[in-house]
């Protein structure tokens, strides 16, 4: 059977699974093969090098990480280790181990595919989101309570070095960073409801535009972005329910489109072939859009409860969340 594979996790109920696998089909509909009710809130997951899923466990009074494995009779649980922090919020797999990020206490930190730590890092205060690496190693993260994003190497971090700090408007608090090449980069910044755009300078980087990351008007809170070679960077919009398209024209983001969702909350997104896929977190769905014509068009919906982090076609996160 032919298709797209995914994998979705999302936050925990008692008498509901919070993690599921399964087959987008080329008519845009999606089936279920395999479920689990894994418990600890399952929010954020990054795939590892031998198709291993390790999953971030987002829990108020700790941090822990889940390690499964997928085979066509199901699901198997392969380890849990306990990491530094609280509220973790993402993970990424590195070839050094695993990178976290811990909302509720700003911690963020590296651990072997085995759970032993290598490096901790943690501020006064903090609200630590969305780590990943550059092409020269550099691990780099954002913190939305210090308005800022962070870049190291992982070696300086083992030495206890400080982090360089790029620092953005008062109140942006940014989400997520997403490099394009070696002179541009994206950061959604959430308080603000805005898109930067980031570019090389001799002195670091500079924003060089910023956009409002919806044209409705009210209240929202961008969620995941992913860029797109040849269509462009998708960003989800909580509050407006919606999904915006912009393209990088020189040192500007240029709107090319808003599109409704069909669901409430899009908290993550991820895009493969044709299909961008939304993890509706309040409206418990899972939505299929279609890239056709220029336009998103929905295609399939999916009943899971309050999802949160979607991964296709065996991928590590890469640029969604």
């Amino acid at each position: 059977m032919t298709g797209i594979e995914f994998a979705v996790s999302g936050y925990s109920s008692h008498d509901c699974s919070d993690f599921a696998s399964g087959l987008i089909m080329p008519d845009g509909t999606a089936h279920i093969f395999a479920q689990a009710q894994l418990g600890a809130n399952p929010s954020c997951m990054c795939r590892g090098g031998s198709g291993e899923l390790y999953i971030g466990c987002e829990m108020e009074d700790r941090a822990q990480i889940i390690v499964l494995e997928l085979h066509k009779a199901g699901i198997r649980r392969v380890d849990t280790f306990p990491v530094p922090g609280q509220g973790l919020c993402h993970i990424h797999c590195t070839e050094q181990g695993l990178v976290g990020c811990c909302y509720k206490t700003g911690d963020v930190f590296q651990v072997s595919r085995k759970g032993k730590l290598h490096w901790h890092w943690t501020p006064p205060t903090g609200h630590a989101h969305c780590s990943a690496q550059l092409k020269d190693g550099t691990i780099y993260w954002v913190d939305l309570f210090l308005d800022s994003a962070f870049f190291a190497k992982p070696e300086d971090l083992e030495r206890g070095t400080t982090p360089r700090r790029i620092a953005f408007p008062a109140g942006s608090g940014p989400r997520q960073l997403l490099p394009l090449d070696e002179k541009h980069m994206l950061v959604v910044m959430e308080t603000a409801s805005t898109l930067g755009l980031l570019c090389a300078t001799d002195a670091g980087w500079a924003l060089s535009c910023v956009q409002s990351t919806t044209a409705l008007a009210g209240e929202n809170y961008p969620g995941g972005c992913c860029f797109v070679p040849g269509i462009g960077a998708f960003v989800a919009n909580r509050g407006k329910d919606t999904v915006s398209l912009f393209r990088v024209e020189g040192q500007t983001l240029v709107r090319a489109g808003e599109w409704p969702v069909g669901g409430r909350w899009p908290r993550w997104i991820s895009f493969s072939g044709n299909i961008l896929a939304c993890t509706c977190q309040k409206s418990n769905e899972l939505i299929l859009l279609r890239w056709k014509n220029q336009s998103l068009h929905l295609t399939g919906i999916l009943h899971i409860n309050s999802p949160s982090c979607i991964l296709l076609d065996r991928l590590s996160i890469g640029g969604s969340l």
